[in-house]
């Protein structure tokens, strides 16, 4: 009898807390805007020819034959202080949208943050503490994007 008043505990302690968590908003990125920066984006305020494009690279899994793996890559021109920079990618935070980056042997994160269908800000940096709190885009290194180009998922 008392591991069942136990367990009644605990579902009554998870459901007030997923209710509360609601009431209060939940997520603040919408889980269809998580791949909003998949495709490619430039600075009108940048160097002439700068672009940031971010895709997916789809990978069969050895031994399970109906998943897939996806990899995420970057391709950053005239950003970053490079002519052009190859990256990997994955998800560090959803809420809010932060990008872990991969760019040669250097970490560095991008915070982002969806204005329309057309348009993000975005901030990179090398300080994680930094990168992954809500105030991140409050931020005089924040650009605003434009989308010139769209990447299909895989």
């Amino acid at each position: 009898m008392p591991d069942r008043i136990i367990w009644s505990v605990y579902v009554a302690v998870v459901a007030l807390v997923l209710f509360v968590w609601f009431q209060f908003g939940g997520m603040s990125v919408d889980p269809k805007d998580r791949d909003i920066m998949l495709g490619t984006w430039t600075d009108d305020a940048g160097l002439p020819g700068n672009s940031v494009r971010f895709y997916l690279i789809a990978h069969d899994l050895p031994g399970a034959p109906l998943a897939t793996a996806f990899e995420g890559r970057a391709t950053l021109i005239r950003h970053l202080g490079e002519e052009k920079a190859e990256a990997g990618w994955n998800y560090g935070s959803w809420d809010p949208l932060v990008l872990n980056l991969l760019v040669g042997e250097k970490s560095r994160y991008a915070a982002i943050r969806k204005l329309d269908d057309d348009h993000i800000l975005i901030r990179f940096g090398t300080d994680a503490e930094e990168m992954y709190r809500f105030e991140a885009l409050d931020h005089r290194d924040t650009r605003r994007l434009t989308r010139i180009g769209r990447e299909e998922l895989p």
